[in-house]
This record gives structure tokens, C-alpha cells and sequence, in this order.
């Protein structure tokens, strides 16, 4: 979305969690509050304007869906 929208990368990381569920109606998806969907990714990064440099070697730390860590 940053290289090939100009988006910047907080309105692509919004379109790719909470903006693209509110686009579906998805209330518990998309955000951190307690009862929503645990599914999200922690990123080895300082700042997340970071992550759209790291285009083919993601600095991902660790992964959980649906609460439970899976990588």
C-alpha cells in the first residue's frame, strides 16, 4: 500500500486492521479491547513507520491467532 498507493504507513496499517473492518461490520476485529478477536502480530520494530522499509524480510517478533501464539 506505502510503494504502490503513497499511502502513508499508518493509513495502511489502519486500512489493513481497523479500517477494513469497519468496511465489513466488524465490531471485535481490527482493534485491541477486551473481548475482541486476539489475532495480531508483534513486530521487531522502533517505530511502526519502520515496517514498510523491511518490503521482502518482515521484522516479525511473533504471531498469535485467535489468543494463542503460534509463531
Amino acid at each position: 500500500a506505502c510503494s504502490q498507493m503513497q499511502m502513508t504507513p499508518y493509513e495502511a496499517l489502519h486500512a489493513a486492521t481497523a479500517g477494513g473492518a469497519q468496511a465489513l461490520r466488524l465490531a471485535d476485529v481490527g482493534t485491541l479491547s477486551e473481548g475482541a478477536s486476539a489475532d495480531l502480530i508483534l513486530w521487531q520494530v522502533h517505530d511502526y513507520r519502520e515496517i514498510p522499509y523491511r518490503l521482502g524480510t518482515p521484522p516479525i517478533n511473533a504471531v498469535w491467532a485467535r489468543g494463542i501464539r503460534v509463531i
